[in-house]
Order: C-alpha cells, then structure tokens, then sequence
C-alpha cells in the first residue's frame, strides 16, 4: 500500500479553501509493478506479420534480372567479336550497343526492390533503392525504343529511292529527345516528391504491416503527375517503332529484320497489358 485515505487529510479545493478528506501518501513504501520491481515495464510492440518479401521469391526474381543482365551482355560481346562481319555491318552496331545497354538497364531495375528490413536495410538505404529504380527503368527502356526507331528510321532512309547520299548516325538521333524529356520530368519527381520507403500497420489486431515504395500522402495527385507523362513518352516512342517496324517488313534482304521487331513489339504490349 502505497497512499491511504483519511477523513483527516486536508486539502485546498477549487475555491482555495480547505476541506477535509484526501489521499496521503504512506512513507517507506512504493509502488511495485507485476515484475515486483518498482521499474516502469516497457511496452511491447510484436509484429506478428511484417509480410517480408520471400527468401524464393527474391532469389527468383534476382536469378531472372541476373539472367536477363548476362544476356544483355553477352549479346553486346558478341555484336563486338561480329562487328567486321556483313550482316553485323548492315545492322547498324552503334544503335546494337545501345539496345543491349538500355536492356541492361531495364535488367538491372528490380534488383532495387528486392530488398526489405529483413536484409537489415536501413530505412534510408531502402528510400535510396525506390528513388533509383525509376531512372534504371525509364531511361533503359527508352534507350531501347529509340535505338531499335532509329535504326530502322536509318535503313528506310537508306533503302527510299528518294534519298541520295549516305544517311549519317546524327541525323536520326532525334528520338532521343525522348530521353531528355523524360530525364527532366525524373529529375523534378526527385527533388519535389522523390519515392521513399514506408511500412504502413494493415491489421492491428494481430498487428499486420506492409512495406512499400511510395510517395508523401500529402501531395496532390500521388504518383499520376509523373507517370502520366513518362507513361505518355513510352505510348509515342513505341507506337512510332511499331509503324516504322510495320510500313519495313516486306523488305526482302538480309535487313528484313522489321518483321520480327513488329512481333516483338506487338509481343511486348500484350504482355503488359496482361501483367
């Protein structure tokens, strides 16, 4: 017992005059907790579902990227071991490097989300992951579209009738303008509203939490104020290949590759759609 009351304790009340009967304290004890110590127990908080991503899902994932990398990789060796050859020659290998450079990109993008706490990343570090992978990702895949546009773009200017003259490189960099516009919007996504790592309580009772990369609650419009226009850029660069590739294949030569780029394309919208 640490306080007793007693009708004869005064007390001041609210108007400052003296009433009797109060609590007082009894000298010699104190309060002691559960644990029989007098020490405040610290509450404990146990999440009994974190939802860490896998130990197969990730070695799965990574294995793919790693895949996808090597093989990016080897076909850049390989276009430099062939690059005297004729069909290397005829296949333009400067826009051949950048499309295996951009696929290395895009190979390499997931490897920043594969990660969580439970790998002992720090919040900061796991922040540092979401804010790069946009820029692997985005800049990847428009180096590759616009290197496969341009190539094509530099054979039919080659093949038209109507061109007199050799048809240099610099004269169809113009896509790649597509590049610039969209490092600009990633650099202004990264200094207003960058992507940043939050685990968020889904489930209080039992506690259920989720790891995700997002952007601040706060602002307006979420994410759409980037997507939107980088989504806008991936629409045109890829609808402008799809049309090149299209008006090419009935090129009969050892060039008539447009085809196959067409399919590949074609290929490549379904499966996003469908993902």
């Amino acid at each position: 017992m640490t306080s007793i009351y007693s009708h004869d304790n005064e007390y001041i009340n609210e108007r400052g005059t003296a009433e009797k009967g109060a609590w007082s304290n009894v000298e010699g004890t104190e309060f002691r907790f559960f644990d029989g110590t007098a020490l405040e127990p610290q509450l404990k908080k146990t999440v009994s579902n974190p939802n860490y991503l896998s130990a197969s899902i990730r070695g799965f994932g990574l294995f793919l990227a790693g895949l996808s990398l090597l093989c990016s990789l080897c076909s850049a060796a390989w276009v430099f071991m062939q690059r005297k050859s004729r069909l290397v020659t005829a296949s333009q290998p400067e826009f051949l490097y950048l499309l295996c450079f951009g696929a290395s990109l895009v190979s390499t993008s997931p490897i920043f989300l594969s990660f969580d706490e439970n790998q002992g990343w720090s919040e900061d570090k796991l922040s540092a992951s979401c804010s790069a992978f946009p820029w692997f990702f985005v800049i990847g895949y428009l180096i590759m579209y616009c290197a496969l546009f341009s190539k094509l773009w530099r054979l039919s200017m080659v093949l038209s009738m109507r061109r007199r003259g050799a048809v240099g490189i610099q004269q169809v960099l113009l896509p790649f303008c597509f590049i610039i516009a969209a490092s600009i919007i990633l650099i202004v996504w990264q200094v207003t509203d960058p992507l940043h790592w939050v685990r968020s309580v889904i489930n209080v009772q039992p506690l259920e939490t989720w790891g995700e990369c997002k952007v601040n609650d706060s602002s307006d419009g979420g994410l759409l104020p980037f997507i939107l226009p980088l989504g806008g850029l991936f629409a045109i660069i890829i609808a402008m290949t799809a049309v090149v590739a299209w008006r090419m294949k009935d090129v009969q030569s050892d060039l008539a590759e447009s085809q196959w780029i067409f399919f590949g394309i074609y290929s490549h919208i379904q499966v996003r759609f469908a993902a």
